[in-house]
């Protein structure tokens, strides 16, 4: 498999006219060979009349990944399912799997950007970070092309942005996941067109693929007990310890993070005839129970955050109707309450978070004759709109920033 990708400037930009720095063609692919195998195998039926046994399933599979740039991996999958009873069906599966860079993160063409920064080697942030005692340390000592820092020291780059660079990185490796879930499923006999189905999810993703700013840069290097290392590379300073005005920094993406995700989730089908016409009710629920990323050795909570899509408890459900020619569904949303950020301070925000949404989406189509039909939607049928504190601190598009949407469409097969 290749995948590759060209990015074209003009040669006004590729002068850098009308901009801060000159913006360079790039093009760029990757080839990955892969082999995979899979099995499945029926251990136990319901013919052998075994007592608690109506089935029992193994099944699994294996791939071999040799990436251009992201290099060697083996990725696998085992799963087991059991039923002592055809109503019931326990299951479970463990997987190592890996996430390729994509051709974005490899090849995206460097161009200029500005930025502040919370420079870790000014007085007021000097007894910071995870370990205070190595970042002073390594302020004062200098090393790998950095002065020394001398005591009391205020940056100028908290306050007074400077140019860098940011673009792609071709020394990126794979993103690498460990997961299991382990889940029951309920097939009632006497409830026919019935599915239940709860799973608990965890996974913990290493190396994954960051993008860094020149905060996390600059901390990278002097928090570090390898000091100097190759984020002290990524930056620049005078002399005097300040950090320049222009050519200060080239940042991009890095294999530097670890994710946690840990969740509940539960899934209803249920299909049935009623009212002369076909009923068939979807459902999902999601409650997460954690949500981190560690980077740089500290850990951001985004457990029941807004911003990050983390709130505690979502849902989503459909209840579609069809009758001859016609059908309609109404398809309820909702999402829990949430803060916007877990790490500030009780009193940045007058209004810390949202609470509970309800959003209704709904539908309707008619068939005129096999080859030509007509449908109506209506998003956010009861016109709710976000409050002013979503709108303010930016979070409104995890509601709706819209309010209600209707959209109608006439389909012809010809």
């Amino acid at each position: 498999r290749t995948e590759s990708a060209s990015f074209g400037t003009s040669g006004f930009t590729q002068q850098g006219l009308g901009r801060s720095v000159p913006v360079s063609p790039v093009s760029g692919k990757y080839q990955s060979d892969e082999i995979y195998a899979e099995f499945y195998a029926p251990i136990f039926s319901e013919d052998m009349d075994i007592p608690l046994v109506s089935y029992l399933n193994i099944e699994g599979a294996y791939r071999y990944i040799d990436n251009d740039f992201a290099g060697t991996d083996d990725v696998w999958t085992v799963g087991l399912k059991y039923a002592p009873i055809p109503d019931i069906e326990i299951r479970g599966n463990i997987t190592e799997s890996v996430r390729a860079p994509a051709v974005t993160e490899l090849f995206l063409p460097v161009s200029g950007t500005t930025s502040f920064a919370a420079d870790p080697c000014d007085t007021a942030l000097l007894a910071n970070g995870p370990n205070p005692a190595a970042r002073a340390a390594n302020c004062a000592s200098g090393g790998g092309g950095l002065p020394p820092i001398a005591q009391p020291f205020v940056s100028t780059v908290r306050n007074a942005s400077v140019q860098g660079l940011t673009g792609g990185n071709v020394n990126l490796a794979n993103e690498t996941a460990e997961a299991w879930t382990a889940g029951v499923i309920l097939r009632p006999r006497f409830v026919e067109g019935l599915q239940w189905s709860i799973d608990y999810v965890n996974f913990d993703i290493a190396d994954s693929i960051e993008t860094f700013t020149l905060t996390q840069v600059m901390e990278a290097c002097y928090d570090a007990d390898d000091f100097p290392n190759d984020f002290c590379n990524s930056f620049s300073r005078l002399p005097s310890g300040q950090v320049p005005p222009i050519n200060a920094f080239q940042t991009g993406n890095v294999n530097a993070g670890q994710r946690t995700f840990k969740a509940y989730v539960s899934e209803l089908l249920y299909s049935f005839d009623a009212l002369g016409g076909a009923w068939n009710i979807q459902g999902s629920l999601q409650h997460i129970t954690d949500s981190t990323r560690t980077l740089l050795g500290v850990t951001t909570d985004f457990r029941g955050e807004i911003t990050n899509g983390a709130s505690e408890w979502q849902a989503n459900f459909r209840v579609g109707y069809a009758r001859d020619k016609w059908s309609a569904f109404l398809q309820p949303r909702f999402i829990g309450e949430g803060i916007w950020d877990n790490d500030a301070a009780p009193d940045l925000y007058s209004v810390p978070g949202e609470g509970d949404v309800w959003l209704f989406n709904t539908g309707f189509r008619w068939e005129f004759t096999d080859q030509i039909s007509a449908q109506v939607n209506i998003n956010n049928l009861f016109d709710e709109l976000p409050s002013p504190a979503s709108i303010a601190t930016g979070n409104d598009f995890v509601y709706d920033n819209i309010g209600r949407f209707y959209r109608a469409s006439l389909l012809i097969r010809l």
